[in-house]
């Protein structure tokens, strides 16, 4: 073999490894992600979004390159006499000396080119498979807009679709006119004749009209599609469709559009007529009419018509986006009610309500994060993130709780990170711990009611992919919007992970934007509940708004994938609760949107914004918080996510939100409007009386000292008999250990502070009566059963941290006896 085919056989050897391991790359992940997705049951949702994927990317790259290709090919196609070898200046001709191109060169050339571009429209295709989506089983919502009579689903569904073709269509048409226009100027199809005009073949002058007429009609087509997206003008004082885009810039729309068609027209006949100086007047006077329709003349008719008049003229519209935008936000469905906030609570009243009064959280997340941590995270392998708050029916009633989930730690310890601990032991987390949320021990430490352990390896152990929570829901259905905070759930000694799900858009008409910690959406429903069994992985999807259009487009392109919500256990389904971050949505939405009378929403008479507190010193934005209550004018005791608010640029409170968690009812929400003709105090003026307290003040200062840090906790507003009832705990903790401890309990009722070491005592004194005495729990007579049992489990947890396994082994065997010998009927976790 000869040096020369050494090399060649060398270079070729390689490019074939680089092939081979690209391709490999490729396909590895490929294969993961199938895998994956068949084993946990969606595969019908990997291909589906696979082959539409593909679809658009090999559809988008074979019509824009068989375009491109053409037109190229047009070129190479010219007669001889097209070509030019010099310039004739008065009788002489003077010769250029262009490099030579072979047909072979020019064919390759082009096809590059025309690829390379292709691929370039294809890679943008590629990722919208999510619009084709919606486009194709996208169908209507029996809501139409009150400006063009469109149903919603146009704007949700197909308008979308329809822009991204028109926006691709105009830069293809672009970057074809320029680039055949150069592969033309290149040929020599450009050149002066004897008479020194510049010359032009009939071929060229008819293939370049024709190319500029398509990128006309793809305009026109814009023209066509920019009079719906004046649903989310910006022009004047309303979001969408206001006096000026109805008047004007609509009607100057529908000019141009025909004005376009027309410079379409007039280019193609330019074929015929082979008039340039008729047809660059045509695109002058075009471009000065788009210039005074639609750069000048809506600015000049906003300023000197509308403005002057703005409410009187801007009426209509402002009805249609209070109307669109409350539909958009499900802020139609809320109930509003009066609420007296009344003054005369008195200890009676508490009495009577002392479910309530029971489950009032005094453990805030954050502190509580941390002792958990300090407390109760057993070894450096395992750790707490996030504290979640549920209800449960426990034996003696109806409780809320506060909760945590044992997980495993992102890293090991360096001398623990063995292949076997990461890839066989160390892969689940190890439990949870509860307690209750209004409930201490003497030393100021929580209530915790058991510890679930998880089982060894077993030969029904699979690889673990896609292990947190979002990350793995995400990966399954990446066309829903997943909620920020996934919560722990304990059911029938298992534990889930429950994900909230949405379906949002951007394109729902009339509609104000709302711009937070997601991407900007004007449409959103929490429509999807996804159920992961923590300790297995498998995901379950149940339909929690099955009138959804969104939603709909998604049953139909996977059936069968989303559950309905009857199908859920009975004992799952109680568990479920409203989504904070929905709540968090709809509240600011509707700090403005409940004010439906046009003249108060256009003058923002009755602005409402969210109440703060005060939180290490600092005021901080008050969360809505969960509570159990029971609502005026009910006996039965619900459990709701409720938020306060306070008028704009003002402390006092105006209204509350609660949203009800507890099904028949859930997802209905309230809205309580307090009198204005009265001062009801809001939290930060609660934190002003308790900082005023003499009392208070001074203890707080001794405590918060060298040596000790005391944390104000969560105030929580307690709406109760139509009155509220304040309350804010108070905990200490020592400097260095980080271990807070929950040490008095401040209640507020009027103008009465109060601060002692129990809720009760502190209610006593604010009342100026005895403690209401606690109801008798009678005690079960497996107690003394139950106490041997938490002996044991503080046996084998004690072997766990000193890694004696078969010491741990046993003490579980022997606890696993106890537990099968208690009674059927004790299924709830003891106290």
């Amino acid at each position: 073999m000869t040096r020369r085919r050494l090399v060649q056989a060398l270079w070729l050897s390689v490019g074939a490894v680089i092939v081979l391991i690209v391709f490999l790359t490729l396909i590895s992940g490929f294969l993961q992600k199938w895998l994956w997705m068949r084993e946990v049951g969606y595969k019908a949702i990997f291909w589906r979004i696979w082959f539409i994927k593909w679809s658009l990317l090999i559809v988008s790259f074979a019509c824009v390159f068989a375009y491109l290709a053409v037109n190229f090919r047009l070129v190479k196609g010219m007669p001889p006499s097209a070509m030019w070898t010099g310039v004739r200046r008065a009788g002489e001709v003077r010769e250029l000396n262009r490099p030579p191109i072979s047909p072979a060169l020019w064919t390759l050339s082009y096809l590059v080119v025309s690829g390379f571009i292709a691929l370039m429209f294809a890679l943008f295709f590629y990722p919208e498979w999510d619009t084709y989506l919606r486009f194709h089983y996208g169908g209507s919502t029996g809501i139409a807009d009150p400006i063009f009579h469109a149903d919603v689903g146009f704007y949700l569904f197909r308008l979308p679709f329809y822009k991204l073709v028109q926006d691709s269509l105009v830069v293809l048409a672009f970057l074809t006119v320029v680039l055949i226009s150069g592969a033309y100027v290149w040929a020599g199809a450009f050149r002066p004749d004897e008479t020194r005009r510049l010359y032009v073949e009939r071929r060229t002058v008819a293939h370049l009209s024709v190319l500029v007429a398509i990128f006309f009609f793809a305009w026109a087509w814009g023209y066509y599609l920019d009079r719906y997206d004046l649903m989310y003008s910006t022009e004047g004082v309303v979001y969408g469709v206001g006096y000026t885009a109805y008047h004007v810039t609509r009607i100057c729309l529908w000019i141009m559009l025909l004005a376009s068609i027309g410079l379409a027209v007039v280019t193609l006949l330019n074929i015929f007529l082979r008039k340039f100086i008729a047809l660059v007047a045509a695109v002058t006077c075009y471009f000065l009419l788009y210039f005074v329709l639609l750069m000048i003349l809506p600015g000049v008719v906003q300023k000197f018509r509308v403005v002057p008049s703005e409410l009187e003229l801007e009426t209509p519209f402002l009805t249609h986006n209070i109307e669109f935008t409350r539909k958009a936000f499900a802020l139609d469905r809320i109930e509003e009610k009066h609420y007296p906030a009344l003054t005369d609570l008195t200890l009676d009243d508490i009495s009577r309500d002392r479910e309530t009064i029971d489950n009032i959280r005094l453990w805030d997340w954050r502190p509580l994060l941390q002792t958990y941590r300090q407390t109760q995270e057993i070894r450096l392998y395992y750790e707490f993130y996030n504290v979640d708050v549920g209800r449960y029916h426990l034996s003696d009633g109806y409780h809320q709780v506060m909760l945590s989930a044992r997980e495993l730690a992102e890293e090991l310890p360096p001398k623990a990170q063995t292949w076997v601990n990461e890839r066989l032991q160390f892969t689940h987390g190890y439990g949870l711990v509860m307690n209750f949320v209004s409930k201490q021990t003497g030393g100021g430490f929580p209530e915790y009611i058991n510890i679930l352990l998880t089982s060894y390896l077993t030969p029904d152990s699979r690889i673990q992919l896609w292990r947190q929570v979002r990350e793995r829901v995400s990966t399954i259905a990446p066309f829903l919007q997943l909620d920020g905070d996934p919560y722990l759930m304990l059911s029938e000694g298992k534990l889930y992970w429950i994900q909230d799900a949405y379906t949002t858009s951007d394109q729902y008409p009339y509609s104000e934007p709302y711009a937070g910690a997601w991407k900007q959406l004007n449409y959103i429903r929490n429509s999807v509940k996804a159920i992961v069994d923590i300790y297995e992985g498998s995901v379950s999807f149940y339909v929690m708004d099955p009138n959804d259009p969104v939603l709909k487009v998604y049953r139909r392109a996977w059936p069968g994938v989303f559950k309905d919500l009857n199908t859920l256990s009975p004992d799952l389904k109680k568990h479920l609760r409203y989504p904070e971050n929905l709540f968090n949505i709809q509240a600011d939405m509707y700090r403005t949107y409940h004010m439906t009378d046009v003249q108060v929403f256009y003058n923002q008479e009755d602005l409402w914004t969210f109440s703060n507190e005060k939180y290490a010193g600092t005021p901080v934005r008050l969360q809505p918080y969960y509570i159990l209550m029971r609502l005026p004018g009910t006996k039965v005791l619900e459990y709701l996510l409720m938020t306060p608010f306070t008028p704009q640029k003002r402390d006092n409170m105006i209204a509350w939100m609660a949203a009800k968690c507890d099904f028949p009812e859930y997802g209905h929400i309230l809205v309580y409007q307090l009198p204005k003709e009265k001062l009801i105090l809001g939290p930060m003026q609660i934190e002003a009386m308790i900082d005023q307290n003499p009392l208070i003040s001074e203890q707080l200062s001794l405590w918060d000292q060298r040596g000790s840090r005391v944390i104000r906790g969560n105030l929580v507003v307690i709406p109760i008999d139509n009155s509220f009832l304040y309350v804010e705990p108070v905990y200490l903790t020592a400097e260095g250990t980080n271990i807070p401890q929950l040490k008095r309990i401040i209640v507020i009722s009027g103008d009465k502070v109060a601060m002692e070491p129990t809720l009760n005592q502190a209610i006593a004194a604010v009342f100026g009566k005895a403690a209401p005495k606690q109801p008798t729990v009678s005690v079960p007579a497996e107690e003394n059963s139950l106490t041997l049992a938490r002996e044991q489990l503080l046996k084998a947890q004690k072997a766990l941290e000193q890694g004696q396994w078969a010491e741990f082994g046993k003490a579980m065997e022997e606890l696993k006896k106890m537990l099968n010998a208690q009674p059927a009927k004790r299924t709830s976790p003891p106290k």
